[in-house]
């Protein structure tokens, strides 16, 4: 039985990987209103992070010039992982506190379900933060095989069958995230047999940024050097429903929480069956906490009758959080790019978020003969309407120097579905799989890789 109680109807959602935006809470916590609930969670967390020997984790979402993320992820992931917690457990403060959402239920993505268990009141936030930090320490002393994770564009029954018809036995459905998205965990000599497969069959395919080989049971020796830390921390009973993806259901009692805590690391995330099952529950408002608008794209896809919110979906300010809970999804991109390109203003007042900048987008041409790419200026004009067009931006946002991720909030996941939209478009071959194409992160750097792939095909 349900504990969500008959007319609610609200789900607040907590990313994992890759929901990390360098500065996103700079405009937040200047605000007197939200200031004081950011503050108790940086403090908590930055101690968290000292007492592990790790540095300061709120220059990272205070101040716009924070590294990337891949230079986290290649030289500090231990302020990476401890960030992604802080930046979405802030907001939900905000979210809860200043602008007054009731949640009726809370679940996370990933290791996004810790987060989700602080925000429930099982654990508290310094605990969180300390088996984060420990988490990554058993990582540090059980390094697992070297592995990574794909996205798939297909449903997870797909690329499970693809997997077993292989014989890659070390390779696993780690996410069942949407309709047409799955993500698959392995060891490296298999993921390049996937590759290849894959390459085959016509299914675009890159690796995303990531160190391990998360949900997979190649991460069973970090489980078990992780167990003790878990056994050490105090749990509690959550005072808020918490559903968990990856055991498929609410949580009950404080056993079933250590357990889960334990093994998110190998159990896969069953994404799209929680959502549909919440949304059977009676809820359909879902809200994302954290940088950019992971999970709530991909709400999207699997509830179209649903309301999916992402109100840090960029950076913004109190009233651009405040706008987008009202339904006004215009407010934070155009914050964002006001900044960006500087010729979009949104002021920050009351009523001025709901200001929407309306500009013509062109329509893309007809895709010219394999390897046939316009000359320079032409390209990146052309790149930016079919970026535009698919980001549902004004195109006079996207200007050629603007960081995809940074200034535009295009996640990882989308920079690569619209690069191979790009591919497809000028009749490109898929690049080789080490290529990491979320290292271009403007257009013009885009058009320069869609060049060097033409040429090489002279």
């Amino acid at each position: 039985m349900s504990p969500i109680a008959p007319g609610t109807k609200t789900a607040v959602m907590f990313p994992g990987q890759g929901a990390y935006l360098p500065g996103s809470l700079s405009d937040v916590q200047r605000d007197d209103r939200a200031a004081q609930v950011v503050g108790e969670v940086l403090e908590e967390v930055d101690k968290a992070a000292a007492a592990a020997g790790t540095a300061a984790v709120s220059p990272l979402l205070t101040e716009r010039s924070a590294p990337a993320v891949d230079t986290l992820v290649q030289g500090d992931p231990e302020r990476l992982h401890l960030a992604i917690y802080a930046a979405s457990l802030a907001s939900y403060k905000v979210l809860t506190g200043p602008l007054g959402l009731s949640p009726d239920v809370v679940f996370g993505h990933s290791v996004g379900e810790l987060t989700a268990l602080v925000a429930g009141g099982a654990l508290s936030i310094a605990d969180g933060a300390r088996l984060l930090a420990a988490r990554d320490a058993a990582f540090r002393d059980a390094p697992p095989v070297p592995g990574g994770i794909y996205p798939v564009p297909r449903g997870a029954g797909r690329p499970a069958r693809l997997v077993e018809g292989c014989g890659l036995a070390r390779t696993r459905i780690a996410a069942d995230n949407a309709p047409r998205q799955a993500v698959v965990s392995g060891p490296d000599d298999e993921l390049d047999a996937l590759a290849r497969v894959l390459d085959a069959l016509g299914l675009r395919h890159f690796r995303l940024r990531s160190a391990h080989p998360f949900h997979s049971p190649l991460l069973a020796p970090v489980v078990a050097r992780f167990r003790p830390a878990v056994s050490e921390v105090e749990v509690s009973v959550p005072h808020l429903p918490v559903y968990s993806p990856t055991c498929g259901g609410y949580y009950r009692d404080v056993d079933e929480i250590r357990d889960a805590v334990v093994h998110h690391l190998v159990q896969p995330v069953a994404f799209r069956q929680a959502v549909t099952t919440l949304y059977g529950d009676g809820i359909d408002r879902f809200v994302e906490t954290g940088p950019k608008s992971i999970l709530a794209d991909l709400v999207a896809q699997c509830l179209p009758d649903a309301s999916a919110v992402a109100p840090l979906r960029s950076r913004v300010g109190f009233t651009g959080l405040r706008a987008a809970l009202a339904g006004d999804s215009s407010g934070p991109v155009l914050s964002a790019v006001a900044d960006a390109v500087g010729d979009v203003a949104v002021e920050d007042e009351p009523d001025a978020s709901a200001t929407t900048v309306k500009a013509e987008v062109t329509k893309p041409k007809p895709k010219p003969k394999a390897g046939g790419l316009p000359d320079r200026g032409t390209l990146i004009e052309e790149l930016r309407a079919l970026y535009a067009e698919e980001l549902e931006y004004p195109l006079d946002v996207m200007a050629p120097d603007a960081d995809l991720e940074a200034d535009l909030a295009v996640d990882s996941v989308k920079q690569i579905e619209l690069f191979s939209r790009a591919l497809d478009r000028y009749g490109l071959p898929q690049p080789e799989a080490a290529l990491r194409v979320t290292t271009y992160t403007t257009l013009e750097r885009v058009a320069g890789l869609l060049g060097d792939i033409a040429g090489g095909l002279r």
